[in-house]
């Protein structure tokens, strides 16, 4: 028993367990090696091993649900809601990000200009996604944007590498309510999503950066005594090319009877279907 715990802990185990039929059997240990490699990562979380970003795909949408307070004692909208993110392309070396206030050529802030009115959609979401405001561009390796390089506006004819969904919300006073964003990389890179902006009643734009606190440092002795907290990932995302999403279901058949004896076969219906931008 000792040794094959230890085992476990170096890598994920080989299945123990096949059914008769060969396509099932190919199914069973698909599933069941990604479930065995999501543990195994988790052991691996938990042992303060290196951690990384989930990995996702272009053109595939990234919801973030957050909450937002009003303690102010009237009436107030919010215009324009958005994420504010940005993303890293290595085969480019330019980061694309919202973060900053920045103002066109003319003079005028960019969320005013007269910019690109071009929409997307995709496959597996009925919203409308649009250009964030602000958008901007810098070098990589700039590890101070906002001192050591000016960030530069996107003219309309560049695309960008990521675009958000935008909606409006109304408060009350002292009242909270909880808003649901979207946002979809279209370029593969480092994706981090940094806060939300919004137009306050319309005249002036606010944006709050999200503090979420990292996991509890559990490799040594001194990390756990002062409970040290390592770098959040919960908004970091791994972009690679466009993947396939397989979803599957499975329904009895109609023939079938509800309640089976011991020993008894029924039928099952397995849909297999492909949701994402690649063939499977």
């Amino acid at each position: 028993e000792l040794s094959s715990h230890n085992a476990n802990d170096d890598g994920p185990a080989p299945p123990s367990a096949r059914s008769g039929d060969q396509q099932i059997d190919t199914l069973i240990e698909e599933i069941d090696r990604e479930e065995r490699e999501a543990e195994y990562r988790e052991r691996q979380k938990r042992k303060g091993a290196v951690r990384a970003p989930d990995v996702r795909a272009t053109s595939e949408p990234l919801s973030v649900t957050f909450s937002l307070g009003n303690p102010l004692g009237l009436d107030i909208e919010m215009m324009d809601v958005q994420l504010v993110a940005s993303l890293a392309c290595p085969r480019t070396g330019m980061l694309h990000t919202n973060e900053f206030p920045v103002s066109s050529d003319n003079g005028s802030d960019d969320a005013s200009a007269a910019g690109e009115k071009r929409s997307w959609t995709f496959h597996g979401s009925d919203d409308e996604f649009m250009r964030p405001e602000f958008m901007s561009q810098l070098p990589v390796d700039s590890h101070s944007p906002s001192e050591v390089h000016t960030p530069s506006t996107i003219d309309d004819k560049s695309g960008p590498y990521f675009v958000v969904t935008k909606s409006s919300v109304k408060m009350g006073p002292n009242s909270d309510e909880t808003a649901s964003l979207k946002i979809c990389p279209l370029r593969e890179g480092d994706l981090r999503i940094l806060g939300v902006r919004f137009h306050l009643l319309g005249e002036v734009w606010i944006y709050h950066r999200f503090d979420i606190s990292g996991p509890l440092l559990q490799d040594s002795r001194l990390n756990r005594s002062k409970r040290v907290r390592g770098q959040s990932l919960l908004l970091r995302s791994k972009v690679e090319q466009e993947m396939p999403s397989l979803k599957v279901t499975m329904t009895p058949d109609e023939s079938s009877q509800s309640t089976v004896l011991q020993g008894q076969t029924s039928r099952w219906k397995l849909t297999l279907s492909n949701v994402g931008h690649a063939p499977a």
